[in-house]
């Protein structure tokens, strides 16, 4: 990913989506790039940042999506994108790293699996990556 023109594309795509739906908010963007893996970073600020994160960040996800789509990401590479309000996205983080801790030790006190809510792919990766050290078995 061009990071150069993704950002230009994701200026243009989330101006035209803030002018037309009416939502008071603005946007800062940042690129933190490694050769192998850029990453553009969308931090959103207004007033209407609890409706990006109200109902477990659907509006928010819902964006980074279409942002996802209009720079015509693989799914592979939807975590090249991250789009934040309120630090909603790194809580949410948090939280997943604190639940795969009460994972494990519930399966090792009971022997038996245990199933996690669905959730996005982003968080699917993340609880895998959480689980690795734990030498229990993970699947999705």
């Amino acid at each position: 990913m061009d990071t150069g023109i993704a950002t230009a594309r994701l200026d243009v795509l989330l101006h035209h989506l803030l002018h037309t739906s009416g939502l008071s908010l603005t946007y800062a963007m940042e690129v933190s790039a490694t050769p192998a893996r850029p990453l553009v970073s969308v931090e959103f600020i207004g007033d209407d940042v609890a409706m990006l994160t109200a109902r477990n960040g659907e509006l928010l996800l819902a964006i980074e999506h279409l942002a996802a789509k209009a720079l015509r990401l693989e799914p592979e590479e939807h975590d090249l994108i991250r789009f934040e309000a309120a630090s909603f996205k790194a809580n949410r983080d948090w939280m997943l790293r604190r639940a795969a801790e009460e994972a494990v030790a519930e399966v090792r006190r009971t022997g038996q699996p245990y199933r996690f809510s669905p959730m996005s792919s982003h968080e699917r990766r993340l609880l895998h990556l959480a689980l690795a050290d734990s030498g229990l078995a993970t699947a999705s």
